[in-house]
């Protein structure tokens, strides 16, 4: 049995400063849920980040602490990360895109308009 999860968020700031967060392994323990730790186990050829780079995780999962391994199999920052595990316990494939939505304008505008309003009240 297959699971294919698929998330949005708009987030109202650059797609850059976004992706230049959440790209980055350092950050993974903040805002991935369950992330226990994380750490850059095996560097891209290049050095660092990048294709064929490796960043093992610990995780708690259905109650249970796994550790797996993810092999980054596309990086275009900062539009890109796309890793797949190399080890784990189940299948996995983990991947971040970031782009201008074309409501960003729009989503700004309505957060300048709800702040200002609650602050008449």
């Amino acid at each position: 049995m297959a699971i294919d999860v698929t998330m949005r968020r708009v987030i109202p700031l650059p797609p850059e400063q976004v992706a230049a967060y959440a790209m980055d392994w350092h950050h993974d323990t903040e805002w991935t849920q369950g992330i226990g730790s994380a750490e850059l186990t095996r560097e891209a050829d290049g050095g660092g980040v990048g294709v064929s780079a490796e960043a093992t995780r610990t995780a708690r999962f259905l109650g249970r602490r796994i550790h797996y391994v993810l092999r980054v199999a596309a990086y275009e920052p900062p539009r890109l990360l796309d890793m797949i595990a190399s080890a784990a316990p189940m299948p996995m494939h983990v991947a971040y895109a970031f782009q201008a939505h074309p409501y960003t304008k729009d989503l700004r505008g309505l957060e300048q308009r709800l702040t200002d309003r609650e602050g008449d009240t």
